[in-house]
């Protein structure tokens, strides 16, 4: 009964494969011109059948946030996440393949690794990392980095602005995000329209209103999160008090690899994510 969705990338992708989502017309959608290059011809979106499935709404990348008031330790990479010396001050995401991009990334392989061996080895890893884990954070990781309780969060970066939202001013100096050396996930969420959608027009007008860039930067400055056009994100970068935290660089964006759906290995990320929550 819905006419307009929010999948992230990958499950996007999934959706178009699965014949559950239905093509949208761009000419209904002209705002599309002001959003950036990565996100007009998307991996997860490669216009299957000269046809197009997805609106981009916001983006972010997956690390990690450290309450430098309860450590100070200057780490940088996914390996410290597996270092004794942090037992019982690390939550994870309860993310299937989140914790696992970590631990392949951790190993030097894709995080969209399709090779049985890595996806193995990463799981191996995570059960080695799990008693050093507080905690696996189904949702809302923010409070994890509000409480302080396990000074190391694994999350996305919008998690760092609500947490600021929550703790408020002069938090941004008691938070680093940390996007690791070994690399990181890069995802979106995209707007889709499923198979049922019973208003084609106001779907598309809805995703067209919500790629406005005045209106994007204003999503993107209540949600935490990052707008897909450039003028949108110039907004945040301007305006938003941890900008210099949630906004990568250029030069981070390198370490970066888009998460997307990883076809019949899928099965390999569940049989791995099912042995570290059984160990």
């Amino acid at each position: 009964g819905y006419d307009v969705i929010v999948p992230s990338s990958y499950m996007a992708s999934i959706l178009t494969k699965s014949g559950l989502v239905e093509p949208l017309d761009f000419d209904y959608l002209p705002n599309m011109q002001y959003a950036l290059p990565t996100f007009v011809d998307p991996v997860y979106d490669p216009g299957t059948g000269g046809l197009r499935y997805t609106v981009p709404y916001m983006w972010g990348t997956t690390g990690y946030t450290v309450r430098t008031d309860k450590l100070a330790d200057p780490i940088t990479r996914w390996a410290d996440l597996w270092d004794p010396r942090y037992e019982g001050q690390i939550s994870m995401m309860a993310d299937e393949r989140e914790c696992l991009a970590a631990a392949l990334k951790l190993l030097g392989f894709s995080l969209n690794s399709t090779d049985p061996e890595e996806i193995a080895a990463a799981g191996d890893k995570l059960v080695e990392q799990k008693p050093l884990v507080t905690k696996y954070v189904i949702t809302n990781s923010y409070r994890q980095i509000v409480e302080g309780g396990a000074p190391i969060t694994h999350c996305w970066n919008g998690e760092v602005a609500l947490a600021y939202g929550a703790l408020g001013e002069g938090s941004e100096e008691i938070m680093r995000y940390v996007l690791p050396e070994e690399g990181f996930t890069v995802w979106s969420d995209t707007l889709v329209m499923p198979v049922g959608a019973k208003t084609r027009y106001g779907a598309h007008l809805f995703m067209d209103y919500l790629l406005r860039p005045e209106v994007a930067a204003e999503n993107a400055l209540w949600i935490g999160y990052l707008p897909t056009s450039q003028s949108a994100l110039d907004t945040v970068a301007a305006e938003s008090p941890v900008a210099e935290q949630i906004v990568p660089t250029e030069a981070d964006l390198e370490r970066g690899e888009v998460l997307n759906d990883v076809g019949e290995a899928t099965t390999l990320y569940s049989d791995a994510w099912r042995r570290v929550v059984a160990e």
